[in-house]
């Protein structure tokens, strides 16, 4: 019964984010786009994030402000679901890093992670769906293979995108969104380079 249970655990959420994804694909979904700072959407989700980081080391950068126009919700989501990928490749001693600047007329912000790396010829297919690499999640972990078919789906429907590298140092995925001309409603770090460590957990 507890085996039957998780496999219709992992049917409801394979069901979900399909509708989602198709949704978004088909440009419909519900985007509520407003001024927001990237880094303070990326600084709460890593701190979220603790909660299942199981001893992995969770740091964000931030360089001042970075405002884009985005649906908080969706932003959340494209952040909550690269950490989630971040956590399940690194080993229980390593490092994850967010890293959030601005690039011109864009605002980046920078998962990393060390461990395991993507080989070259795996890198253009990640975003697909239901794509696993060798080193991916066992198909009954409770991951249904669209995290990241999701995230390409959320920021290229606003305005952006998103790549993939890996090498020696780790692997990094990159979202890149306009930045937004609206000012925010209120500062919420001052200029220059500020660094927090999120946390630890045990």
């Amino acid at each position: 019964m507890a085996a039957m249970r998780m496999q219709i655990d992992r049917l409801s959420r394979l069901a979900a984010d399909l509708l989602v994804l198709t949704q978004i694909e088909a440009g419909g979904g519900h985007f509520e786009s407003q001024p927001l700072d990237l880094g303070e959407v990326a600084a709460d989700v890593a701190e979220a994030t603790q909660a299942m980081a199981g001893g992995r080391r969770v740091e964000v950068e931030r360089d001042g402000q970075v405002p884009v126009l985005a649906d908080p919700d969706r932003l959340s989501q494209v952040l909550l679901n690269l950490l989630d990928n971040a956590v399940r490749h690194t080993p229980a001693d390593g490092l994850i890093r967010v890293s959030v600047r601005r690039e011109g007329r864009f605002g980046l912000a920078e998962v990393l992670n060390t461990g395991s790396t993507i080989a070259p010829e795996d890198l253009p297919k990640v975003f697909d769906r239901f794509y696993r690499t060798r080193h991916s999640s066992p198909a009954g972990d409770g991951h249904t293979g669209l995290g990241l078919a999701i995230v390409r789906a959320i920021v290229e429907a606003s305005g952006g995108t998103v790549s993939a590298a890996s090498d020696a140092e780790g692997t990094r995925f990159v979202v890149r969104l306009p930045i937004s001309d609206i000012p925010l409603l209120q500062p919420l770090l001052s200029e220059g380079t500020t660094e927090r460590q999120v946390g630890t957990v045990a």
